[in-house]
């Protein structure tokens, strides 16, 4: 798509980028990179402390405020934007500012709503106060499956027709990618999420363990983040059972390369992004059996019950599962950053006069 003839000129808030990268921030930084070959003239707005990133210019960036959380986008952000009459802040990672009315917000799942006990008080208090007005307030909002803007629509009374699914894709560091060294000099199965609640990974380590004579080690890979409760007490390693934190996207571009089989005993995502990079790495996955892994890869992966400790003990032994090569590319091409990044365009264009009124 070419350059939108939209009255509004266009910024992102690039809060992001002072963040650790997990999901949300992985689709935030290759959604805006995407953007911003299609249209130059799009602007990120970034704390001083934002991380640069090898495939955004440092000319595309405007680094505003010392601060870099939720002051920032809530009191920094919207300051610089009230002196552009005409801006139209995109917000990729769940939050936007309060006060800034020309707006699109990303909202990822509301895993905070359907499941608040996986949360910190503090997170949720936050959360559900800011959500529901952030919804009303912006003038259309994007989310990254079917089953999410479902639920968005279910619980905030939103109009479908004011929802977007806008799909996750494959990084554009791991497409360029090509690791040819094994990372352990053993076998292993490999799951990859941050470390949480929702990630069920209790279960799946109580599974493994139940195995007599484990063939493969268990790879974890994932960060600890603070607005979640405390699960992580029981997630000890030992001889058979590795936990990986602050991996770089190297490690793990070869950690998916070269595992026997990738397990994701998630209850609950929005998307389940790790899924998808392990399929372009050609990892066989066997994940939870819910409704959007179910919607967004069909057959093309196996599954088991995730509270169903002897059903994860299946899926980790059983021969793994891989589809015909086919399918797979299909699955790939479908959900791609340049696809979806044309989308927005296009949805910014259809609408701009609701959007940029």
């Amino acid at each position: 798509m070419s350059k939108i003839e939209c009255k509004c000129e266009i910024y992102i808030n690039g809060r992001f980028l002072a963040r650790k990268v997990s999901g949300v921030e992985r689709f935030s930084i290759e959604i805006t990179k995407e953007l911003l070959k299609l249209d130059p003239r799009i602007k990120v707005i970034a704390p001083q402390k934002a991380k640069p990133q090898k495939e955004l210019n440092h000319s595309d960036v405007v680094y505003k405020g010392i601060f870099s959380g939720h002051f920032w986008e809530q009191i920094i952000l919207p300051f610089f934007l009230k002196r552009k009459s005409k801006a139209l802040l995109l917000n990729f990672a769940n939050t936007s500012p309060l006060f800034c009315k020309q707006k699109i917000t990303t909202l990822h799942d509301i895993a905070f709503k359907d499941h608040p006990e996986w949360f910190s008080e503090k997170f949720s208090v936050y959360y559900n106060f800011l959500i529901p007005r952030l919804l009303k307030t912006s003038k259309h909002i994007f989310t990254v499956s079917e089953f999410s803007k479902k639920r968005i629509h279910e619980q905030f009374t939103i109009p479908p027709d004011k929802i977007s699914v806008i799909y996750n894709g494959v990084s554009s560091v791991f497409t360029k990618s090509n690791p040819n060294k094994k990372p352990f000099d053993f076998n292993y199965y490999l799951t990859v999420g941050t470390l949480q609640p929702r990630k069920n990974l209790k279960r799946l380590m109580e599974a493994y363990h139940q195995i007599p004579h484990p063939k493969n080690k268990l790879v974890i890979v994932g960060n600890i983040n603070t607005i979640f409760e405390d699960d992580n007490n029981e997630l000890k390693p030992d001889q058979d059972v590795i936990i990986k934190e602050n991996v770089n996207d190297t490690e793990l571009c070869a950690l998916y390369k070269y595992a026997e089989k990738f397990i994701y005993p998630s209850l609950y995502e929005g998307f389940g992004l790790p899924v998808l990079e392990a399929i372009y790495f050609s990892c066989p996955v066997v994940a939870s059996n819910i409704h959007v892994f179910r919607e967004l890869f069909g057959d093309t992966i196996g599954y088991f019950n995730p509270y169903d400790i002897q059903s994860i003990k299946e899926g980790i032994e059983k021969k793994p599962y891989f589809s015909e090569n086919s399918e797979l590319i299909k699955q790939i091409k479908k959900y791609n950053f340049a696809t979806s990044a044309k989308q927005i365009l296009g949805i910014i264009e259809d609408k701009k006069d609701s959007i940029c009124a």
